[in-house]
């Protein structure tokens, strides 16, 4: 398992290196959560990837844009990436695949999504009720 994690991690390190290049200053913060931040990996997981954006285009203007300039160009493609494009007007404490994960930061201008994590720990202590299989909002 140990040289599987360090191909996530030249993986990671080369998304990281590619998104930056490509979406210059459109790129606001670029974010790992699900079972790679929560280190619940296995060789069949994908890498969840919080892609926030300043001007979001279409999905699928975003997605071409993406596939033309990142995954088309990497050299450590052994794992699927699965991303998730966000405009910065999107990104909003009660999104609900935010509230029980992890995150590994890889890139943040002006600290925005430190911030945003700040909002989303008050957002979930004062609105969200966390049972054993299911969540409530609280309306509180």
């Amino acid at each position: 398992m140990k040289r599987y994690r360090e191909k996530i991690k030249k993986q990671i390190i080369e998304l990281e290196k590619l998104f930056v290049s490509a979406y210059k200053e459109r790129l606001i913060s670029l974010v790992i959560f699900g079972s790679v931040a929560n280190d619940k990996f296995t060789p069949e997981s994908d890498i969840d990837l919080l892609i926030i954006l300043k001007n979001k285009r279409s999905s699928y203007e975003e997605f071409d844009f993406y596939f033309d300039n990142v995954e088309n160009k990497m050299k450590f493609n052994f794992l699927r990436i699965n991303p998730l494009f966000k405009d910065l007007q999107e990104m909003k404490p009660s999104l609900p695949f935010l509230w029980r994960t992890n995150f590994i930061i890889l890139f943040d201008r002006q600290n925005f999504f430190k911030n945003f994590i700040n909002e989303l720990e008050e957002f979930k202590k004062n609105k969200i009720v966390i049972k054993e299989n299911y969540e409530i909002i609280n309306d509180k």
